[in-house]
């Protein structure tokens, strides 16, 4: 199953292929669900931020966004939206931190963590705060935020019974003494960082991976690289056209097709780097601007 596809759960579950999915449709349907989510967060003593399901909160001491599930690179993230939240909608409290996520392959008995990624985002529209820009593999966390992060896979692994690669996306508050992580989301299913650790594991196929402990086999430990990788989507700063005549570099993927009009906040492509090409950020600066220079 890939990224945005949960809300079709119940379609893929009359299909016959389900379980190379890795979790049920009714775990995966209880996951995408907010209050039954939430729910079972409170129940494993995993942290999360507040959140309301009835009415716009007042706003007192939190700012707060209204969030759609079944969505994904930001775009059901808003800071004004609705005035009730439905089955897939609700308030959350907004925290200051960092956005990270972590990796995880599971039989459904062990674990293991493929690594931890710092995940951006932009504020590309009015009322769009978090679309979703790229992340950077590998990110070194504190030892004690690591034990956190495994022991809350753990226990979501238990509760819902996750097969396969999937992720967690929380924050990770280091200042005003509030020293923790809060679980967002679980995505079971393979997400957007796993080519990162292709990229820097030469041979390392996770969908592979993915479907053989899907099938029953019990999961071998990987031996990874723990270097860095990152990617960045590049979006249009204004309307423009894809010629046809554009080289476009060893670096950058997800290409559009020759004369294909992209729309102002639209995804040209993606850049990459790699951490033993130099410093990751320049290069990535370095890429955008060379992505936008050929289109434009």
């Amino acid at each position: 199953m890939s990224a945005g596809a949960e809300s079709l759960s119940d379609w893929v579950s009359d299909q016959t292929d389900w379980g190379l999915c890795g979790t049920s449709a009714p775990s995966v349907q209880k996951i995408n669900l907010p209050k039954p989510f939430f729910a079972a967060l409170s129940e494993m003593d995993i942290p999360y931020p507040h959140v309301c399901f009835t009415r716009k909160p007042d706003s007192g001491m939190y700012s707060w966004l209204f969030k759609y599930s079944n969505t994904c690179g930001g775009v059901g993230v808003f800071r004004e939206a609705g005035s009730q939240a439905d089955n897939s909608a609700y308030w959350q409290q907004e925290l200051s931190g960092e956005a990270i996520s972590a990796l995880f392959i599971t039989d459904g008995t062990d674990v293991q963590c493929l690594g931890i990624n710092q995940l951006h985002s932009c504020e590309l529209m009015d009322n769009y705060p978090y679309i979703y820009l790229g992340a950077t593999a590998n990110k070194k966390v504190e030892y004690i935020f690591n034990e956190k992060i495994i022991s809350y896979a753990d226990k979501i692994i238990n509760y819902f019974k996750l097969k396969g690669v999937f992720s967690l996306d929380m924050i990770l508050c280091t200042e005003d003494q509030d020293n923790d992580i809060y679980v967002l989301e679980v995505n079971p299913r393979l997400s957007a960082t796993y080519e990162l650790y292709e990229r820097i594991n030469p041979g390392l196929n996770l969908v592979d991976e993915h479907i053989r402990v899907c099938e029953g086999e019990r999961l071998s430990k990987l031996t990874l690289s723990n270097a860095m990788s990152a990617y960045r989507i590049v979006y249009a700063q204004r309307d423009c056209m894809v010629g046809a005549n554009v080289d476009w570099p060893f670096w950058s993927k997800d290409i559009p097709e020759a004369g294909r009009q992209v729309l102002c906040h639209e995804p040209i492509s993606s850049v990459y780097a790699d951490e033993a090409e130099g410093d990751i950020r320049q290069l990535l600066d370095e890429r955008e601007k060379a992505i936008l220079n050929h289109i434009n």
